[in-house]
């Protein structure tokens, strides 16, 4: 698990459903969860101190979409380092440049939640415990 670190895992997805599913998917592997409900939520947590260890985004938003959260991320140096996947039904979203350096990209409805769980194991340490 080499570079994995500490801190939740951050959901972020306008799709109450999605965030729930996806929070209990992660929990159940041992992992701390925040969510927020679009790009704005996000950075205001980002930028108030949170430091997940991966951030899973959606790209289709309102208020800030996944585009414009991913372009605020990469001009802030302290948030800049924060691993992304992102979690899209846009056909065309690995071909966007705001999204150079995103560790991996999954096609919604998603299918492969195995090898979307190595991912948040290969990034996230689980909490330690008593």
């Amino acid at each position: 698990m080499a570079g994995a670190s500490h801190g939740p895992v951050l959901i972020v997805d306008d799709d109450v459903d999605m965030r729930e599913a996806l929070r209990l998917l992660i929990e159940t592997r041992g992992h701390t969860v925040a969510t927020a409900g679009n790009g704005a939520e996000a950075l205001d947590a980002l930028r108030g101190g949170m430091r997940p260890c991966l951030i899973l985004l959606d790209l289709m938003m309102p208020v800030k979409d996944g585009f414009a959260f991913r372009a605020e991320q990469c001009r802030d140096e302290t948030i800049a380092g924060i691993p992304v996947v992102v979690l899209s039904a846009h056909h065309d979203s690995k071909h966007d440049g705001s999204l150079v350096g995103v560790v991996a990209h999954f096609q919604k409805p998603l299918t492969d939640l195995q090898a979307l769980l190595r991912i948040v194991q290969q990034h996230c340490k689980p909490p330690p415990t008593c």
